[in-house]
């Protein structure tokens, strides 16, 4: 007789695996049966449908990725090209429906489908091009890529998600699809005026970017610095279900190379534009919430690793790339979308109205346009270690309101926001494909004693540019839980650095209100990387746009828009404490001057500089300088307390005097014809000011004289 507890009985552990795997077989065999429920068969013989102000041809693939009817194709091409003939042009959209969906007749009919979404959305964009163009009619041709993926019905349809996740990859890698794609793109183009947009949703999306993959990547990699030829004009992932492992390895490859696409209209003006957009609502809880339950429990057999110091970025784990969606995965975003409700007062339909925008927060170019309640805005987010032309963003639920309801007016006024804004549209304009070689410089520090240069780069990267040498050294990687887009502000000394951190708090889309959490993260620096040394967290929930310390009293100052706190770092977890209140809310950079026991802010919109002197019992925001252009950052000589004012709208360096309350009238230091957007300063202790200019790419070194006399172009050296 055998003793529990003592010798294992062989009964318990064939119990014991039995209990492991029968949720695992009662899975599989659920999966088998209900992958059936919902039969494998074409449902539009008649693939062209004629409705009153658009078009809508049908194309349509089994399971193993294969047409179900080749003729499909033909009249869809044969549509294109004529209706492409008018002067005019054509607008055709390419939609690929996700999970659940089919092209039947009942998907047609009810509301919630994407068929029936995406006929409501071609009648939408009919109608607004009848009232822009009353005069030039376009004909607009939806073009749906259907197949299986509705394969059974309730209650049983979420037991598909593995198999239909299998047969949407499947399908994306067989040639069927791929040359459907091309074929119409190349129809669509017989007529230059013709726009030609591709949308994916759900895993009609991983289809889409999976099918496109290598023909776009491959075309853009053996495409040399010059006029390129990107045959269609916007290509949209909506709330994609698909792993950000992918999406990660193509914004690597296009960062890797440095690639930059940019359309340029016949005036000279450049608009970057994207090779892909992807767009997740932070409501969509089916790949907020189930997608990566479901990956999870379809992996536990797979195997993934930590990325070592190889890889300057702040996520450790190969496997959250691959369980969570590019939407999800915020060290991937390239762009932040903001939500202003519009005045009650005005018409129901105001109309796009878009406009090309500055942010004074984040110094960054914007697009804006209407939708029917808010006023949405896309901004490029200044620190993204994705800065190519795959454009990542999450965008508020009043702009897309969950996983499927992705066809409303919104939706349509974002498409036609993307086109429009990114230029393609203008006459006479051509794509240009850069091949960037420069230094993007994200922040500048100068060691007191060395006078040695040190900077962030926008891979996430930091070198050290010794005094009087020419060619940068690598120093050490971003530590892996720091996201430099959510780097408030750094600070630091010859052995260590302080990162100020404003993390967003994911709320998952159950407010339009973003929390934040800020924290102090202070690092060793060693030989090759960084080590742990403090963290601090701080009370509230505010968004913080800028910060700066005074390590000698532990103290940080932390600006919102339009209040300045501060608090004590000497505390465990300090509280800020609310300092100075504006009235306009503009502030966007603040500097502690420690010779004057003062802050520095500036203003960059209304192109000011105030000054609030901490010695006092309540400090004050007195005005000490106008007509600065557009300030965005603050130097201060520690040997005279002469403040440099970076200039980015004037292309220029403002140099004044100021005490605690008024300024003298600033003096133009440095101005040159080399400065795109100069918006980063440090100085050496020998009087040296170091430009850094994330546009042009360069860092700049001035002398006391105001000349140049150096500039680092490269991270090969001086150029």
């Amino acid at each position: 007789m055998t003793e529990y507890g003592t010798r294992r009985d062989p009964r318990l552990r064939y119990s014991g695996w039995l209990h492991t795997l029968g949720p695992v077989l009662l899975l599989v065999a659920l999966t088998s049966i209900t992958s059936g429920c919902v039969s494998n068969r074409m449902y539009r013989p008649d693939s062209i449908q004629q409705e009153s102000d658009y078009t809508l041809a049908f194309v349509e693939f089994d399971d193993q990725g294969e047409p179900w009817s080749p003729p499909q194709l033909f009249r869809t091409l044969d549509l294109i090209e004529e209706a492409g003939q008018g002067d005019a042009g054509s607008i055709v959209f390419v939609f690929i429906h996700g999970w659940d969906n089919n092209a039947s007749l009942k998907h047609e009919q009810k509301k919630g489908y994407s068929l029936s979404g995406f006929k409501q959305f071609l009648a939408q964009v009919a109608n607004d091009l009848r009232i822009e163009y009353p005069e030039r009619p376009r004909p607009v041709i939806g073009v749906f890529l259907a197949w299986r993926g509705q394969s059974a019905y309730a209650p049983f349809k979420g037991f598909t998600f593995w198999n239909r996740r299998r047969a949407a990859t499947r399908i994306a890698s067989g040639l069927a699809v791929q040359q459907t794609l091309l074929r119409i793109i190349d129809a669509a183009n017989l007529n230059p005026r013709s726009r030609t947009a591709l949308i994916g949703h759900s895993f009609g999306a991983l289809l889409m970017e999976q099918a496109l993959l290598h023909t776009l990547v491959t075309g853009i990699l053996r495409a040399t610095t010059g006029e390129i030829d990107l045959t269609y004009d916007l290509l949209l992932l909506l709330n994609p279900a698909a792993p950000s492992l992918l999406a990660k390895q193509i914004v690597e490859v296009l960062e890797q190379e440095r690639i930059k696409l940019y359309q340029i209209d016949s005036q000279g003006n450049r608009y970057e534009r994207p090779l892909m957009v992807s767009v997740t609502s932070v409501a969509d809880r089916a790949t907020r919430v189930l997608y990566p339950i479901g990956s999870s429990l379809g992996v536990m057999t797979s195997k993934f690793r930590k990325y070592g110091t190889e890889f300057c970025h702040p996520v450790a784990s190969q496997r959250s790339f691959y369980l969570y969606t590019a939407g999800h995965n915020q060290v991937l975003h390239s762009h932040d979308v903001t939500a202003t409700p519009l005045p009650p007062e005005g018409p129901p339909d105001r109309g796009l109205q878009l406009r090309r925008e500055y942010d004074p927060v984040s110094q960054q170019p914007a697009i804006s346009f209407n939708g029917t309640e808010h006023r949405f805005t896309v901004t490029e987010k200044p620190l993204a270690l994705n800065d190519t032309p795959y454009w990542i963003m999450r965008v508020p639920k009043s702009l897309i309101p969950d996983h499927s309801d992705i066809f409303g007016l919104d939706t349509v006024r974002l498409i036609q926001a993307l086109i429009v804004g990114t230029g393609v549209l203008e006459s006479d304009s051509r794509t240009m494909l850069v091949r960037e070689t420069g230094i993007r410089p994200l922040a500048l520090g100068v060691r007191p004693l060395s006078g040695d240069l040190i900077f962030a780069e926008q891979s996430g990267e930091f070198y050290v540019l010794p005094k009087g040498s020419s060619v940068p050294s690598f120093l050490a990687c971003t530590p892996p839980d720091i996201d430099p887009d959510q780097v408030i502000a750094l600070f630091g000394d010859r052995a260590s650095a302080s990162f100020i951190v404003n993390r967003a708090i994911d709320g998952g889309g159950k407010r339009e209100q973003q929390a934040y959490r800020t924290e102090l993260v202070r690092l060793s620096l060693l030989e090759g990387g960084f080590k742990p040394a403090e963290q601090k967290r701080f009370r509230g929930s505010r968004r913080f746009v800028t910060a700066s310390a005074d390590p000698v009293r532990q103290k940080i100052y932390l600006a919102t828009r339009d209040e300045i706190y501060v608090a004590d770092l000497s505390q465990p977890r300090p509280e800020p404490a609310l300092l100075v209140r504006t009235d306009g809310g503009k502030l966007n950079r603040i500097t502690f001057d420690a010779n004057g026991n003062r802050l520095l802010v500036l203003d960059s919109e209304g192109g000011q500089l105030y000054i609030v002197n901490l010695d006092t019992a309540e400090p004050e925001l007195r005005l000490g300088a106008t007509a600065l252009g557009r300030p965005v950052y603050i130097a201060i000589d520690p040997s005279d307390s002469m403040l440099y004012i970076a200039d980015n709208q004037g292309r220029q360096i403002w140099r004044l005097e100021c005490d605690n309350h008024t300024c003298v009238p600033p003096q133009v230091f440095v101005r040159s014809s080399a400065f795109r957007t100069p918006s980063r300063l440090a100085l050496t202790p020998d009087g040296t000011l170091w430009i850094g200019d994330l546009e042009a790419q360069k860092i700049f070194a001035v002398g006391p004289d105001g000349n140049i006399h150096q500039t680092i172009s490269s991270l090969a050296g001086e150029q």
